[in-house]
């Protein structure tokens, strides 16, 4: 009887790993429109179909963003006036592009960055007296798809940075240098991924007379095949304290 189980546990095994390599093997690597062309059509729908999206926190390229706000820190302007509440107003671009067509956005990212500052009748002049910015928060997350064959199809890493807790007078604390950048973007054959960043909202968590001010970013970005289009989102709260959330 003993010996009857044991051959049983060993065909039991034998069958799991023979269908596991089965199974590892089906996956077709597809790399060109030739190769594509080569699968049946079951296989060509299971590779085109994207099934899942994951999302992780993964370690910022710190040299990388520094040298950004090192370049941001040399220009002349903050940029254009694009949000007004009570005494805050945002400065930079509302909306702009990390990745197009599977390729990063060539205009740097860094050029765009936000700052939300008190609201007055020169900006540049009031950022320029401004003291007691803190190091940069930087944080980074990585977003995959796969497709019907469990396969990593798409792939990229984005950045969220800024700076915090400026003084104007000795008071508030308040944003600037805040950006969102995308890296290591790798798209396979058949598909096709795009990324933009926004501003959608900013207020103040503080008082009248000790300012806070926040904002609410969101990262938008779309994967698609002939099959099937997805868009997603991220949304995150920044603040003059230092907190970076992410809300989803």
């Amino acid at each position: 009887m003993k010996s009857s189980n044991s051959f049983l546990s060993l065909f039991v095994t034998i069958v799991t790993i023979v269908i596991g390599f089965n199974s590892f093997a089906q996956v077709p690597e597809v790399g060109t429109r030739e190769s594509f062309l080569k699968l049946d059509n079951v296989d060509q729908e299971q590779y085109l179909h994207i099934v899942s999206r994951e999302v992780e926190e993964v370690a910022p390229d710190y040299e990388a963003v520094y040298e950004g706000l090192v370049e941001k820190s040399g220009a002349t302007s903050l940029g254009q006036v694009f949000m007004t509440i009570d005494k805050f107003i945002a400065l930079g671009q509302k909306i702009w592009k990390i990745v197009e067509a599977g390729k990063p956005v060539s205009n740097s990212s860094f050029a765009k960055a936000i700052s939300v500052i008190p609201n007055m009748d020169d900006p540049n002049s009031t950022f320029s007296s401004m003291s007691n910015w803190k190091m940069p928060i930087v944080r980074s997350f990585k977003v995959t798809y796969k497709n019907g064959f469990g396969s990593e199809v798409i792939s990229f890493v984005y950045t969220v940075a800024f700076q915090y807790g400026g003084k104007y007078e000795g008071k508030g604390a308040y944003l600037t240098g805040l950006f969102v950048t995308a890296s290591n973007i790798s798209v396979s054959w058949g598909f096709n991924f795009n990324a933009s960043s926004e501003v959608i909202s900013i207020a103040n968590q503080g008082s009248l007379d000790s300012p806070i001010a926040s904002a609410m970013i969101k990262v938008n970005y779309k994967a698609s095949s002939v099959l099937r289009s997805i868009d997603e989102n991220d949304l995150f709260f920044v603040n003059g304290q230092g907190m970076l959330q992410r809300m989803r």
